[in-house]
């Protein structure tokens, strides 16, 4: 009677170590694939941090063009003509930083107003 009682209760053991060790497995791959997942958004952030960053210095860079264009003198109406252009392409480039869009659509489209080039 002990021995058949003894393996019922080994059986039994095995059944719940079997039982425990594939939820430990179940719970170890969903949390390997969660951080698989993390991993990525972490890579995508730093991807998405750096292409703001370069975006930040080109600003910069543009609006110290504009800032060096605004001081300057004008004497002449050809003077103001060529800092109105220069503030023009200053702007469009600033616009295609910051929006990343095309703006010289919108340009073409009010030179072809004034019919200047």
């Amino acid at each position: 009677m002990w021995k058949k009682n003894n393996h019922i209760f080994i059986c039994i053991l095995l059944c719940v170590i079997f039982i425990f060790s594939t939820i430990d497995s179940v719970k170890y791959y969903k949390t390997g694939r969660l951080c698989s997942q993390l991993t990525e958004r972490i890579i995508e952030s730093e991807d998405t941090n750096r292409r703001l960053t370069e975006t930040v210095g080109e600003c910069q860079s543009i609006c110290r063009g504009l800032e060096q264009s605004v001081e300057r003198n004008i004497e002449t109406a050809k003077d103001a003509i060529e800092i109105i252009e220069e503030l023009r392409t200053q702007v469009q480039n600033l616009e295609t930083v910051i929006g990343n869009w095309d703006s010289s659509i919108y340009y073409r489209h009010s030179d072809s107003m004034f019919n200047c080039y």
